[in-house]
């Protein structure tokens, strides 16, 4: 269905862009021109927060160089733009012409939990003042994410386990993602899941660990990767800070290992993930220095996750 919804929005402001002061009645050059960056972008449904830099070239004669930015859904079976993209603000957009301060429009992807085709929104500039224009439009493809498990796991976790030292139940929250950066997560992709938190450690002063999982879209499973480093620097008050990589459990093992094999399935559902019975994972803790084997971090098995 090809419906459009037209709506002034509005550049973002936080620092990127500032008002210029009436009274501001310095000349420049006059040769500014104003336009995004790119002429289409593409971004997933869980993408949130986007920022879509413009560029500015020259000078403008006066500053600020006011204009508008149309939104149109071009491609959809949704006709609410507010449905697909949120914008903050709807008025005038100004920008004062500071160079070292990008300018960038913002707005919010909006993850509808449902599966649809994906939809396209063209963002065009309108109504500018002080400046020619360049790429004036850009065309925003939001890719639908829900009928794909890779991205529908990613969020935020509550795991439940039994700890393996006393038998205890230990729960702990764990963000899934593709990557801790834009590179990490292209290289990841359909392929690795990076699970941040650890036994409550996440983005502590001991360290921020992270594991990993191999996703197998075919298979249906997620598979521990394991020998990697979940966390570095650690202080365990030893003569050495240490680095902890992620082991496994096997049932009937009387230690971790660092090559079996610990296997995960998801439900349809994507909202609960669930380890092989018996089975779990661990710290191994390794000195930074010299190499030497301290023992086990937090080991834990029958392993549950459910989507918070």
């Amino acid at each position: 269905m090809n419906m459009k919804t037209l709506k002034y929005i509005a550049l973002a402001a936080v620092s990127a862009l500032m008002l210029a002061s009436c009274d501001n009645t310095e000349e420049g050059a006059g040769d500014a021109v104003i336009g995004f960056a790119k002429d289409a972008y593409s971004f997933k449904e869980s993408a949130g927060l986007v920022r879509i830099p413009m560029v500015v070239e020259g000078e403008a004669k006066t500053w600020p160089i006011s204009f508008d930015v149309k939104a149109e859904i071009s491609v959809s079976d949704e006709s609410d733009i507010e449905k697909i993209i949120h914008f903050t603000q709807n008025t005038g957009l100004k920008y004062a012409g500071n160079p070292d301060v990008p300018a960038y429009v913002e707005f919010s992807v909006i993850d509808n939990l449902e599966i649809n085709e994906n939809r396209t929104v063209k963002l065009t500039l309108e109504n500018v003042n002080g400046a020619a224009i360049g790429t004036g439009s850009t065309v925003v493809e939001i890719a639908d994410n829900d009928n794909n498990p890779y991205d529908r796991l990613m969020g935020t976790w509550s795991l439940s386990a039994t700890n393996l030292s006393d038998g205890s139940t230990t729960s702990f929250d764990v963000i899934i993602t593709g990557g801790l950066t834009e590179d990490e997560a292209a290289a990841n992709a359909e392929k690795t899941l990076v699970c941040c938190g650890y036994a409550g450690y996440w983005w502590s002063d001991y360290g921020e660990p992270v594991w990993y999982l191999d996703y197998n879209a075919e298979g249906g499973y997620l598979k521990l990767q394991t020998d990697k480093i979940m966390a570095t620097e650690m202080n365990f008050n030893l003569s050495e800070y240490c680095n902890v990589k992620t082991w496994a459990y096997i049932p009937g093992a009387s230690n971790l290992s660092a090559d079996g094999d610990v296997y995960a399935t998801w439900s349809s559902d994507c909202n609960t993930i669930t380890f092989d019975p018996g089975y779990g994972m661990g710290g191994r803790v390794f000195g930074m220095d010299s190499g030497t084997e301290y023992g086990n971090w937090i080991s834990i098995k029958d392993i549950t996750m459910t989507r918070k």
